[in-house]
């Protein structure tokens, strides 16, 4: 799946990015038009015969051509798109670095309490982690304080006991 993002994106950087260098070149064609019947005065002759200009006169004349302008809006819209995409797929890798530098630098204790965590949905009670885990309260309560100081649980109150959530950056699995 990620492929066909990487793919998508791809395509919208090069299709905008030749939409926006269509733009500029037709522009600059737009412009140089525009200076040629400048200097021979076509326009001019072209009103005086029947009314209506045969070129637009003037840098803001020149420049309003809405199938030009397609080109300019349609082009930005493609990039955006394309840096959308490249930022959600580099969200899904940073939570996936953030899961294995986790793995990683945890003790096996705490490794034990995350995963039941994880199994539990994200939340469980201090309480059900004493009986799932087998370690001792006094055990649990240490590696809570340990994940807490780390930033990668939260405890509540929860009546006799606390609610430990698992924080959203280790969620996933």
């Amino acid at each position: 799946m990620k492929r066909k993002f990487m793919a998508v994106m791809f395509s919208c950087f090069i299709v905008g990015g030749y939409m926006i260098l269509n733009f500029l070149s037709q522009m600059y064609v737009i412009w140089e038009i525009g200076t040629v019947m400048d200097s021979i005065n076509v326009s001019d002759r072209f009103n005086e015969l029947n009314g209506t200009p045969f070129f637009p006169r003037g840098p803001t004349n020149r420049s309003f051509y809405p199938q030009v302008f397609i080109d300019l809006v349609a082009g930005v819209m493609f990039l955006i798109a394309g840096l959308t995409i490249w930022h959600l797929l580099r969200e899904e890798e940073i939570e996936t670095l953030k899961e294995e530098m986790a793995d990683i630098f945890l003790l096996p204790e705490e490794k034990t309490i995350i995963d039941e965590l994880k199994k539990a949905g994200g939340e469980i009670t201090q309480k059900e982690l004493v009986n799932k885990t087998g370690l001792s309260k006094v055990k649990v309560h240490r590696v809570l304080n340990k994940l807490e100081s780390k930033k990668m649980i939260k405890r509540y109150s929860y009546g006799m006991t606390k609610k430990i959530v698992i924080e959203k950056a280790i969620k996933g699995s």
